[in-house]
């Protein structure tokens, strides 16, 4: 916390502080204090507007801490803008300043793009970033039946927000199929693309329509060998596996403890179930772009292709790798995003 201790003025700036302190479990917390720099992190950013909406009946999406990350700025923003007034966009400014050509990163499966806010930290501060958040999470009815259907929301925001580009796109995890779904569209549209870039992205999605009875073998003829060799723990994948599936059968029975946040989080289990769904139906056909895959060193896929993660056959041009340190996880996180973050921006100033 600031030394420049800063107390609340307003009735908004009492609530809010009140609010920051229970989540965020500090006794003390100035109107002028960052989010970010509190120990704030997407998690507690669901808590905190979920109770700002309980609290204060305001509604807004949580990459609004993006632009407003002190109590001072967000209590501002919310007592200028009616409930009605807060639009739900795709398009988050992480960072939105800079001029060199901004890249758009894609939301991995769980849809939020505060993921990307420390790898924003990392590249240059001259380099504007911006997120694709997941549609839908406002409660809206919108379309994600199929990966190109969610590919045309997030490009025609894209095209409105820079109408002519050139274009750097970026997709993370399930965010990789939806950014090369988005640069198929943005060449058809006689768009240049400055770059497309893969975090972590497994090519083969065929897991999404094959049983378990099917994919279990397959994941088991992956990591036994490197298991037995001492290399990487298949125990801890299958621990990983059972613990998720252990919350959702938990979750399904109403064992699970209820949070106030519970609401949202069947919002979200919705959304990402749909946007899984558009991903099993999705054929991937390779793209006339160079791909460049940032891949994390500890591979916790179990695609046969360990280099390129089964991305050569899609496209006509090469696949550029890019090796981070970390998993599919923690390539997002202290200390290792500060290599992604370097690696991401030498690519993007090359090209």
């Amino acid at each position: 916390i600031k030394d420049n201790y800063a107390a609340p003025r307003t009735e908004t700036e009492k609530v809010m502080a009140g609010i920051w302190q229970d989540v965020l479990k500090v006794q003390r917390i100035g109107i002028d204090d960052n989010f970010f720099d509190i120990g704030g992190h997407s998690l507690l950013a669901v808590q905190i507007t979920t109770r700002i909406e309980k609290k204060l009946g305001k509604k807004m999406q949580i990459a609004t801490l993006f632009s407003y990350p002190t109590i001072a700025q967000l209590s501002s923003y919310i007592d200028k803008e009616s409930t009605k007034n807060i639009k739900w966009r795709s398009i988050v400014p992480i960072r939105p300043n800079g001029s060199k050509t901004p890249v758009y990163i894609v939301h991995g499966a769980g849809l939020n793009v505060l993921t990307f806010n420390d790898l924003a930290q990392y590249v240059d501060p001259d380099q504007p970033v911006f997120g694709l958040q997941g549609i839908g999470l406002d409660g809206e009815d919108v379309s994600v039946d199929s990966i190109e259907s969610i590919a045309k929301y997030y490009v025609d925001e894209v095209v409105k927000h820079n109408p002519d580009g050139p274009y750097a796109i970026a997709g993370y995890s399930i965010g990789g199929f939806i950014a090369v779904e988005m640069a198929r569209q943005l060449e058809a549209m006689g768009k240049a693309i400055k770059m497309l870039a893969i975090f972590d992205t497994d090519a083969d999605n065929a897991r999404e329509r094959e049983p378990w009875h099917i994919i279990m073998p397959k994941v088991a003829k992956r990591y036994l060998p490197k298991f037995m060799g001492g290399k990487k723990s298949l125990g801890k994948q299958l621990v990983y596996v059972f613990n998720n599936k252990l919350t959702a059968v938990k979750g399904k029975l109403g064992i699970a403890k209820k949070t106030e946040s519970d609401e949202y989080y069947a919002l979200l289990d919705s959304v990402i179930r749909r946007y899984f769904k558009a991903l099993g139906n999705h054929k991937l056909e390779p793209v006339n772009h160079t791909i460049h895959l940032f891949k994390a060193d500890f591979n916790d896929h179990y695609n046969d292709d360990e280099v390129f993660l089964g991305w050569k056959k899609y496209t006509t041009k090469e696949v550029k790798r890019y090796a981070v340190p970390g998993n599919h996880l923690t390539m997002m996180v202290m200390p290792h995003v500060a290599e992604l973050g370097k690696a991401l921006q030498e690519a993007l100033n090359n090209h």
